[in-house]
């Protein structure tokens, strides 16, 4: 048992000891260069595809708008609050269901049925407020990056040689 539990900590130890090799961050050993990053490229974030990654599996799973519009930090916000809701629907819905048998702080099983309804709704009401906040706040999300980078996206209808054409411009 301790050559496992000695394994796992070299192994953890190896997987974080990269990380102080950040760009910027001073040398480990002497002599050495300072890491370099060179500089990623990075696309456009579509307003219309953040709403919708937002809207439908955003249902399942709540932050996928946000995590499309590379905001990881609202997309896990909103996927916790999804966790949150679901556990308080699950144990209102236990209460609701089974009573007193597994809710015991209640004294009757018609009090324990109320405050398991009650509980449900709220974890309803909670499961639906982060839905709607994913595919609201998706598209802004989206606009942010987008201007962060300097990347505004512009689609139209326009002309090509005469006949009438679907165009998307991007300034980078």
């Amino acid at each position: 048992m301790k050559a496992t539990a000695s394994t796992l900590l070299l192994a953890a130890a190896l997987a974080f000891w990269p990380t102080a090799a950040r760009a910027g961050a001073p040398p480990i050993f002497p002599g050495e260069a300072p890491l370099e990053l060179e500089e990623a490229e990075v696309s456009p974030r579509s307003t219309s595809v953040a709403f919708l990654m937002g809207f439908f599996p955003g249902m399942l799973v709540h932050g996928a708008g946000h995590f499309y519009a590379h905001d990881p930090e609202m997309g896990a916000t909103l996927l916790g609050t999804e966790g949150a809701a679901l556990v308080v629907f699950g144990i209102g819905w236990s209460s609701w269901r089974y009573g007193t048998k597994y809710a015991p702080y209640q004294s009757s099983n018609q009090k324990a049925a109320k405050g398991g309804a009650n509980a449900m709704l709220i974890g309803g009401a909670i499961f639906a407020a982060s839905w709607i906040a994913d595919f609201a706040h998706a598209p802004i999300a989206a606009i942010e990056f987008n201007n962060r980078h300097k990347l505004p996206v512009r689609a139209g209808i326009g002309t090509l040689d005469g006949a009438p054409a679907l165009y998307a411009s991007m300034r980078f």
